[in-house]
């Protein structure tokens, strides 16, 4: 009962010039049909696929020639297929040109095994700039041979804008848009390098920070100082280059990296510019605010391995000029580290000597010089009694104690 598809030669038997009779022959070419249907069911199969597909699918012949373009092409690219029929060269035309190198060098290198991607821009026919996803696979023939490739051509802007803005936001502090901690650190370990392979060559870093600007906060408030933060950041990018790098390490704190300087003085002259930009009165909201700056300048790798290193000391150099008075600028120099050295380690001894009791008070005797010349009392005078270094005179730990809010454990046990 099973159908069969026969195919059927006939000829004339001859005989004397009469045909007397027609022979045939039959071959049974069941199987031979089964495929033809099976292969024409899966090319029409895969055409409704790659016509309805959301991405732009193209078949290229081995010689670059466009043999098949899906109907999303027009939404991709705004162009019909038609378009891309007629011209061999229409794909490349659209590719950006700062990424057309790329994407010849994308398609005239050996197709893996896998599936090859390329991301790059194309210019459509609106004029707009899009982001695209490449997918290539070389297509092989039955008998071993390469029919071309195929690729497909997904709209991926949406995509690519995401990442861009999440990358920009890993690099940049989101208040004021510059540069944060960790591309500040990058961009002065690119500036070290250059310096170890061009002689001279001259850059600086300039830590910056504000004066009383927690009074400012407190007083208007967390909103009104991010405002003021904002304009600062603004100030400060106009008083320098485009190489230079303007970046806030948070709070009200900034650092600015100056690079290709001709002579270390040009360092000075750009901090003075910078003080001169600050002391001008900010309007923010209707409020007039006048802001000084306390800045710290140290020269490029001196006396750093690491970028990190040359930010201790320009912080080191910020902190000399701000207890020196505020609204002035210190060049980092060996001493100032050294200084900031002992000073931490004799805030971490002061709180050990706390804790274990390391104090005495000596009285000095307080007499009337009048004519009872009696005793009239005591001035306590506190002592020091550090187990490495002796006595330590209160003239030397007080103004630590002071700095660090300890006076006021030592105030209760004086």
């Amino acid at each position: 009962g099973l159908p069969r598809y026969l195919q059927v030669s006939k000829f004339p038997l001859v005989q004397n010039g009469v045909t007397f009779a027609v022979a045939a022959i039959a071959v049974d070419i069941s199987v031979q049909i089964q495929t033809e249907q099976a292969l024409q069911h899966s090319e029409e199969r895969y055409r409704i696929v790659a016509e309805y597909n959301h991405d732009m699918e193209c078949w290229l012949s081995p010689t670059g020639q466009m043999l098949y373009v899906s109907p999303s092409c027009e939404r991709i690219t705004g162009y019909p297929t038609e378009h891309y029929l007629a011209d061999p060269k229409a794909l490349e035309k659209l590719i950006h040109a700062d990424d057309l190198e790329t994407w010849r060098h994308f398609h005239s290198a050996v197709l893996s095994q896998e599936n090859d991607a390329l991301d790059f821009r194309i210019t459509r026919q609106d004029g707009s700039v899009r982001w695209v996803n490449e997918v290539k696979r070389e297509v092989m023939g039955g008998n071993g041979g390469s029919l071309g490739s195929r690729i497909s051509l997904r709209d991926i802007t949406d995509r690519k804008r995401m990442e861009i803005q999440l990358r920009h936001l890993a690099l940049h502090d989101p208040l004021t848009g510059l540069a944060n901690r960790s591309l500040c650190l990058d961009r002065i370990r690119q500036a070290m390098a250059r310096a170890r392979r061009r002689q001279p060559y001259y850059f600086a870093l300039v830590f910056l920070d504000l004066d009383r600007f927690k009074i400012l906060n407190d007083s208007l408030g967390h909103s009104f100082g991010d405002r003021v933060l904002i304009a600062v950041a603004e100030t400060l990018q106009d008083c320098v280059r485009g190489l230079d790098t303007v970046s806030r390490f948070g709070g009200d704190e900034f650092v600015i990296l100056l690079e290709e300087l001709n002579t270390p003085r040009e360092a000075v002259q750009a901090i003075q510019r910078i003080r001169q930009s600050l002391s001008q009165p900010f309007s923010v909201d209707g409020h007039e605010v006048q802001l000084t700056a306390s800045l710290g300048l140290t020269l490029g790798s001196q006396d750093a391995d690491t970028p990190e290193d040359l930010l201790r000391n320009a912080n080191v150099a910020m902190h000399q000029a701000k207890k020196a008075g505020r609204n002035r600028f210190k060049s980092f120099t060996n001493a100032m580290l050294d200084r900031a050295s002992k000073l931490l380690h004799l805030e971490t001894d002061l709180r050990r000597a706390i804790a274990k009791n390391e104090f005495h008070l000596v009285f000095q005797p307080i007499v009337r010089l009048d004519k009872t010349a009696g005793l009239h009392g005591f001035e306590a005078l506190i002592r020091w009694d550090h187990p490495d270094r002796g006595l330590i005179s209160p003239a030397e730990f007080i103004p630590v104690a002071e700095e660090t809010g300890l006076i006021v454990e030592i105030g209760k046990y004086v």
